[in-house]
């Protein structure tokens, strides 16, 4: 009898290990505060012709002229009249996106000799135009919960900016602003600010993250695949209307050189292809 007893727990206790707690796991992690706000949030999907498409011009092909070619789509997503605020980013760096780029950072030099290092993900956004990744999505600053400053010099002086998870992984706390932090290779990063905690997966918990910042793109051949477009939409848009405004006469002038645009898609839906 006590055998029996005893397989019947062990099959009770497998069954709540394999099947109730991920799903209470699950569960509680997207009860967790996102650090961003989804709602009428965009990104823009730009293509590019390959030479094997009637559509391909070779002269059009050049670094300089694919950067200029981009600007110009750029442009016209930051002068739209619905737009309220605009990014550019790697493509990596908006929540719930196909990719995850990863970095290890150091609390101080001697922490790189001792290989004491705490592993981040990392986000790059770019000022020109005036982009700004922070208000676009939503995120906002640890210690006031309002928009997080931008130096005028945060990207001339290779200032960061840390998530609380960051900080208090590196220094114990989220007080850190102006301290510094470090790269394997000793390069030295002053911390411009600290932004409340970030999910970049809704169904995760929030994992450290670091944001770089820089002035502006690069010329590539294939930048559509490096660098992406999102923009929030100002309080008051009827959000179908401009979807539906979108693809019938923005979509058309999101065409420059061999890029063009090939959709949109709302952070909502991203969130979904990726839950």
């Amino acid at each position: 009898m006590n055998g029996w007893i005893f397989i019947e727990l062990v099959i009770v206790s497998f069954f709540l290990w394999t099947v109730i707690d991920p799903i209470y796991i699950l569960t509680a992690d997207k009860l967790i505060a996102s650090g961003y706000d989804a709602h009428n949030r965009y990104v823009v999907k730009i293509g590019n012709y390959e030479s094997s498409n009637g559509n391909y011009q070779a002269e059009m092909n050049t670094d300089s002229i694919c950067k200029e070619s981009y600007n110009r789509i750029i442009r016209v997503v930051r002068d739209l009249p619905e737009m309220k605020d605009f990014s550019i980013a790697s493509s990596a760096s908006f929540p719930n996106s196909g990719s995850w780029n990863g970095t290890q950072i150091y609390n101080d030099t001697a922490d790189i000799k001792n290989d004491k290092y705490i592993h981040t993900q990392y986000y790059e956004f770019y000022l020109q135009d005036g982009s700004n990744m922070f208000r676009t999505y939503g995120m906002k600053d640890a210690f006031t919960g309002a928009d997080i400053n931008i130096p005028a010099d945060a990207a001339t002086r290779q200032k960061v900016f840390l998530s609380e998870a960051l900080a208090r992984a590196l220094f114990g706390k989220t007080d850190v602003t102006g301290q510094k932090v470090y790269s394997h290779d000793k390069s030295s990063y002053e911390i411009a600010g600290v932004f409340q905690d970030y999910k970049h997966r809704n169904y995760e918990q929030p994992y450290p993250l670091l944001v770089w910042v820089y002035n502006e793109i690069q010329g590539k051949t294939y930048m559509n695949w490096r660098y992406s477009i999102t923009f929030s939409l100002k309080e008051g848009v009827d959000a179908n209307a401009f979807e539906q405004r979108f693809k019938k006469e923005v979509m058309p002038l999101l065409k420059a050189g061999n890029f063009y645009c090939s959709g949109l898609e709302s952070f909502e839906e991203v969130s979904y292809m990726y839950a």
